[in-house]
This record gives structure tokens, sequence and C-alpha cells, in this order.
């Protein structure tokens, strides 16, 4: 909660403890974004940038898109961060071939598809699900089937 009262003061530390030399500090830094509503995201977008590019987010890049997964509506507000998010995290899964989360990934990418009107999003929405498929990451296709019933 403090992130809210003290932006400027929690930005600046919070950035270093993304890269903090322990773990638990880099978790426990991880958590800010459990304080932040999809409606005030646009004034932590840079932090929401030093965090994903940050080692606490590859620590914890599965509850951060059980809480992008929380925020409705968001692919439609900024699809361009969005899918920022979405690429970082599937070369970092794509990297460890390990797909951690992929189908929570997936519809967050084929939302911001279906929602975006840039050529260059939607060709890299494509890109990603076509290497999904060729990958044959588990439940790629169950995870296109749920997409499509909602």
């Amino acid at each position: 909660a403090n992130i809210l009262n003290f932006k400027e003061v929690c930005n600046l530390n919070l950035k270093k403890l993304f890269e903090s030399k322990f773990k638990d500090v880099r978790g426990e830094a991880s958590r800010f974004c459990h304080n932040i509503n999809s409606e005030k995201l646009e004034d932590y977008l840079e932090l929401y940038r030093s965090y994903i590019f940050s080692l606490a987010f590859r620590e914890n890049i599965d509850s951060f898109l059980y809480e992008l997964d929380s925020w409705n509506d968001i692919t439609f507000k900024m699809p361009d961060f969005i899918f920022e998010i979405c690429k970082k995290v599937f070369d970092e899964n794509k990297q460890s071939k390990q797909y951690l989360s992929f189908d929570k990934l997936l519809i967050l990418i084929c939302k911001i598809y279906e929602e975006s009107d840039k050529d260059k999003i939607i060709e890299e929405c494509l890109d990603i699900i076509d290497t999904a498929f060729r990958e044959k990451v588990y439940r790629i296709e169950d995870t296109l089937s749920e997409f499509e019933r909602n």
C-alpha cells in the first residue's frame, strides 16, 4: 500500500530490490503489483518495465501472470504494454524450454491478437502461437479451445 502513497521513493527502492542478492527480498519486492490495480497501471509503467527485465520477474513469472489475468480489459486498454510483457515472458520460457504458465500467457496473447489494430503486434502474436505449436507446448490445443469458448 505504501507504493500508492510514496510513489517516487518506492519506485527507486523497488528497482534495487528487484535485483537483490536475496531471493526472499526479490520475492517480496515482486508483490508490489498486487497493490496496483489496472486503473493505476499507467502511472507505474516505468516501474513495471524495470520489473519485467529483472531477476525478481524471472523468478515470479507465474504470480505476475496471475495478476495480469485478473485485470479486466487490460489488453484492450494497454495492448502494447501487455504485449511487451507477454513477449518477455515468452522469450524467457523459450530460452529455458519450460513454458511455465503458458496457458495464461497464451490467452493474453490471443486477446491482444483479437483486439489489436497494429500489424506488427498481430504478426508477433501469430509468431508466438506458431512457435508454441512447433514446440508442442503442453496443453496448447486445450488452451486455444478454452479461449475460443469464452
